[in-house]
């Protein structure tokens, strides 16, 4: 049989006698394939077995395990070259990213707005409003509030209204008693103040100078001939009600009326006997107070006191004249109401 000439397989991987894998593999069974005669010569067929180069044949085989580690490492040094090569599109792109554009250009918008303003100027425009001080009072009723007595001076010289009334339709004299500011009631009581000026409660600034026990104003609005009568409570039931005795001397000095009635027909006795103000009661007493006046519901100081169980003060009643067997409206006695409250010692005090 013939045999073909060498053929060299030339390409990526070299020639297959010396290729990229090394020696080639034997080959044993296979003979080349027979060439057809060339028929443009004359000549007899030639035998050229002895010209052809046939492969070599190594003299050691290649096993299968050491074969696949040769493929593997060979794919391998393939992937590594063509990573090598490889050049990715966006890297010869020369436009910038647009995302990393947007971010340089809006850090250098905003560097320059947070560095513009200049803390210096705006401190030191700062400086005088917060340490300024608050506006002087343009009203008696603010120069009081404000304890501001030089601007009060100088509002009363320039000729403000004494009589204004603020929100509670209290005058500049009633607030500066309410305060307990007796340089303030002093000024405005010499600018001529009226003292006997109501709210619509009916409560003078006497009334408040009692309410507060504040005898040094008393002494001053009395002596600007402050009305003891005046008020829904006068002051004299106020001062019984609270059980001041200093402060009911001072008003009976006054000359009040002292059986006035409040719109309920209370008197001073029933206030004092309400709150078991037994001294009280006794100087009203000798100053001409009513023993068993009679409120609206009929009631007496002696039944008043019976309910509260103020025994030394139903004492001092009995001694003064108080009737026992006197009704209310309702039909109750003084004894009446004392079982109704359990005040037992009351009970057997009105039944001896």
């Amino acid at each position: 049989m013939l045999t073909s000439p060498a053929i060299k397989n030339s390409g990526f991987f070299g020639t297959s006698k010396n290729s990229f894998f090394g020696q080639a593999p034997a080959v044993e069974s296979l003979a080349p394939p027979a060439l057809p005669a060339a028929s443009s010569s004359s000549d007899p067929p030639t035998d050229f077995s002895s010209q052809a180069s046939t492969p070599e044949v190594s003299s050691q085989k290649n096993t299968g395990p050491e074969r696949m580690v040769v493929f593997v490492l060979a794919g391998l040094l393939l992937i590594a070259l063509a990573l090598a090569g490889y050049e990715p599109a966006v890297v010869k792109t020369s436009a910038p990213s647009p995302v990393v554009v947007e971010v340089e250009e809006t850090v250098e918008l905003v560097t320059p707005i947070v560095a513009e303003p200049e803390v210096s100027e705006e401190s030191e425009s700062a400086a005088p409003v917060l340490n300024e001080e608050p506006p002087a009072p343009t009203t008696l009723h603010a120069a009081l509030l404000a304890e501001d007595i030089p601007t009060l001076e100088r509002l009363l010289a320039s000729g403000s209204p004494l009589e204004i009334r603020d929100a509670q339709h209290r005058t500049p004299l009633m607030r500066a008693v309410q305060l307990g500011d007796a340089e303030a009631v002093e000024r405005l009581l010499a600018q001529g103040a009226d003292p006997d000026a109501n709210d619509p409660f009916g409560d003078t600034a006497l009334t408040w100078a009692v309410v507060q026990r504040r005898l040094d104003l008393v002494d001053l609005l009395l002596a600007q001939g402050a009305d003891p009568d005046k008020g829904h409570l006068t002051p004299l039931m106020w001062a019984a009600l609270q059980n001041e005795l200093p402060m009911l001397e001072r008003l009976l000095a006054a000359q009040p009326t002292i059986n006035l009635r409040t719109r309920e027909g209370w008197t001073v006795m029933h206030w004092a006997a309400e709150k078991g103000a037994t001294e009280v009661m006794w100087r009203l007493l000798r100053s001409g107070a009513v023993v068993n006046a009679q409120n609206q519901a009929g009631r007496t100081a002696l039944m008043l006191a019976a309910r509260r169980g103020h025994l030394t003060t139903v004492r001092l009643l009995l001694e003064r004249g108080a009737l026992r067997d006197v009704e209310d409206f309702d039909g109750q006695t003084a004894l009446d109401w004392a079982e109704a409250s359990g005040r037992s010692e009351i009970t057997e005090l009105l039944l001896r």
